[in-house]
């Protein structure tokens, strides 16, 4: 798989994860994102790297904050007003009124990565230029 398909695949997974979970705040493990366990005697696998490297991506561009990183783990997650509002979005062509938020976590629920994939996109073609 690319970079950017896995990208996608565990953007969708954590911003799902921190919708369901706010406004309180999680611990994130890479490898519960990944779905992949960690040997701490190793470096960490491809897989491992993009999960983690996408969190930090996810904070830094302003969709969730963090107080602490461990290197396996985000401590305190939480979605930021800017990711909430996001993900709380209607897209005027649903007629079903469901948020980008609660069709995400279904579309993760489900396991329709594709879906997930093309509301992410969404989410963050809106986010870009705020």
């Amino acid at each position: 798989m690319k970079n950017i398909e896995l990208f996608d695949r565990y953007a969708s997974v954590i911003l799902s994860r921190l919708y369901e979970k706010f406004p309180c705040r999680d611990t994130v493990f890479i490898s519960e994102i990944a779905s992949e366990e960690i040997d701490p005697e190793q470096e960490l696998t491809t897989n491992l790297q993009i999960a983690r490297e996408t969190f930090i991506w996810l904070a830094l561009s302003g969709y969730l904050m963090f107080e602490k990183d461990n290197y396996y783990a985000f401590q305190k997650a939480v979605l930021t007003e800017r990711g909430l509002r996001l993900l709380n979005e209607v897209p005027d062509s649903l007629k079903s009124k469901k948020t980008l938020g609660e069709r995400l976590v279904n579309a993760i629920k489900v396991g329709a990565q594709e879906t997930a994939r093309e509301i992410l996109r969404k989410m963050i073609s809106r986010g870009v230029g705020e």
